[in-house]
C-alpha cells in the first residue's frame, strides 16, 4: 500500500485553521474538489467520533466510486489534539475490493512565518486509489481551506467579540457600567462576581437579547447592530441557566435553528449531535420526559447544531444537583477543547471558573474591577 504527503502554509493563526477542520460547515465547504458538492452526513468532532461524507460530480461522468455519480466515505477521529494534529482512520464505501480497506488520514499545524504550516499524510492507500490522484484532490481541497480561512482570518490577538463601553441602564441604575474587553478567538473567559454585580446582563448583551443603552459589542470586527439577531444568535450561541426547550420531540429542538435558515439536519447530524452530549438515542424522545441534566444537554446540542463562532453559558450546571452539574462541566470543557471554541461562561462558582477558563473577569455593580489570568483574578485578594 502506497501513501501521500500534501504541504500547504496558510496566512491564518492555528486555532482558526484547527477549527476549520473540525467544523462540518466548514469541511462541507473547502474538503469538495471542483467540480463536485458535499454533503456531511455526520461529523462528531471528538476522539472516537465518528464521520461520514459524500462528494458528488456535477457532471454525470460515470467515475464515483460509491456510485456513478458519488464518492461516500466514513471513519471515525482517532486522534485529536488542539490547534496541532487530527489523525482520522477512513474507508470508501464501494464495492471494488481494490478500493476497499482503512487509510489513515494525519493532519498536523505548525506555526511557521506568521502563519500555519499544514501537511497530510495519508497511509495505507488501496492499491486501486491512485497516489498522484489523491495528491491532486487534497491539494486542490487544502487551497479552498486557505482561502477560506484566510479571507476571514484575524491578525494575532485580533478579538472575535469586543465590547466598547458596553452600557445598560435600567431605571435610572446602570446594571452594566462602560465594560470594555476583549475576547480573542479560542479564548474561554469567565467572568464572576458577587449575586447582583450585572454578570448575566453583561452576557446577554454580548447576543443582544438586551440592548445596550450605550456602547457597543464588535463580532469579528464589526458592529453587532448591523448583523439581523437571527444571524448574530447563530454566530454567537448561547446556553441558559435553565434549558428553554420547545414542546415536542428531542430532535425538532435540534434542528430548530438550522430549519430557520433553510437547512435541514439529517437523521445522522443530529444523532450524532446527541451522542456527543451523551444521549444516544434520545432523538424521538419528548421533552417532557427529560431530567434538568438531560434537558441541559439537548440545549446545548442545539446551541452547537448552529455551529457558533462563540459560546456564552450563563451559569450553566446551577440548576443541576452536584453529579449532574460536574457531568455537563466535563462535557463543556471536552467540547470547547475539541472545537477550539471562544467561550464566555457566567458562573458563580470559584473552582469550576477555574477549571474550565483560562481568563476571568469580575464585575462588582455593574463595573469591570478586573480581568485577567483566571488564577489571579479568582485568588486575588
Amino acid at each position: 500500500m502506497s501513501s501521500t504527503r500534501v504541504r500547504r502554509h496558510i496566512d491564518a493563526p492555528r486555532a482558526r485553521v484547527y477549527r476549520a477542520l473540525v467544523d462540518p460547515r466548514a469541511v462541507a465547504a473547502w474538503l469538495v474538489p471542483p467540480g463536485m458538492t458535499s454533503e456531511v452526513h455526520a461529523f462528531e468532532a471528538r476522539e472516537g467520533g465518528a464521520f461520514r461524507i459524500s462528494l458528488t460530480y456535477d457532471a454525470a461522468t460515470g467515475v464515483g466510486k460509491t456510485t456513478p455519480r458519488s464518492d461516500t466515505f466514513h471513519g471515525r477521529f482517532v486522534k485529536l489534539v488542539p490547534d496541532e494534529q487530527i489523525v482520522e482512520a477512513v474507508e470508501l464505501e464501494t464495492g471494488d475490493p481494490a478500493l476497499q480497506g482503512e487509510m489513515t488520514v494525519a493532519i498536523s499545524l505548525t506555526d511557521a512565518d506568521g502563519g500555519t504550516d499544514l501537511v497530510a499524510v495519508h497511509d495505507r492507500l488501496p492499491p486501486g486509489l491512485s497516489p498522484a490522484d489523491n495528491e491532486l484532490g487534497w491539494q486542490q481541497s487544502l487551497a479552498k481551506l486557505a482561502a477560506l480561512v484566510e479571507a476571514g482570518a484575524r491578525g494575532r490577538g485580533q478579538p472575535i467579540l469586543r465590547t466598547e463601553a458596553l452600557t445598560r441602564v435600567v431605571e435610572g441604575r446602570a446594571i452594566v457600567d462602560g465594560i470594555s474587553i476583549d475576547v480573542a478567538e479560542g479564548d474561554v473567559l469567565a467572568i464572576v462576581g458577587p449575586s447582583g454585580s450585572g454578570k448575566s446582563s453583561f452576557l446577554r448583551l454580548l447576543n443582544r437579547l438586551d440592548e445596550p443603552t450605550g456602547g457597543t459589542v464588535l463580532v469579528d470586527g464589526a458592529d453587532y447592530r448591523a448583523i439581523a439577531p437571527r444571524d448574530l444568535r447563530r454566530r454567537v450561541g448561547m446556553v441558559m441557566q435553565t434549558a428553554y426547550l420547545f414542546p415536542g420531540p428531542v430532535a425538532a429542538n435540534i434542528a430548530f435553528g438550522p430549519r430557520q435558515r433553510g437547512e435541514a439536519l439529517s437523521a445522522e447530524q443530529i444523532d450524532a449531535l446527541l451522542a456527543r452530549v451523551g444521549l444516544p438515542g434520545f432523538a424521538a424522545r419528548g421533552v417532557s420526559a427529560l431530567s434538568g441534566g438531560e434537558a441541559q444537554r439537548v440545549s446545548l446540542a442545539r446551541t452547537l447544531a448552529n455551529a457558533p463562532e462563540a459560546l456564552l453559558l450563563d451559569e450553566p450546571t446551577s440548576a443541576l444537583d452536584e453529579t449532574s452539574a460536574r457531568s455537563i462541566e466535563e462535557l463543556i470543557l471536552g467540547i470547547i477543547r475539541e472545537r477550539a471554541m471562544t467561550c464566555v461562561i457566567v458562573t458563580h462558582n470559584k473552582p469550576q471558573a477555574e477549571r474550565i477558563a483560562a481568563r476571568a473577569m469580575l464585575m462588582e455593580s455593574g463595573r469591570l474591577v478586573a480581568v485577567g489570568p483566571a488564577r489571579e483574578v479568582l485568588n486575588a485578594d
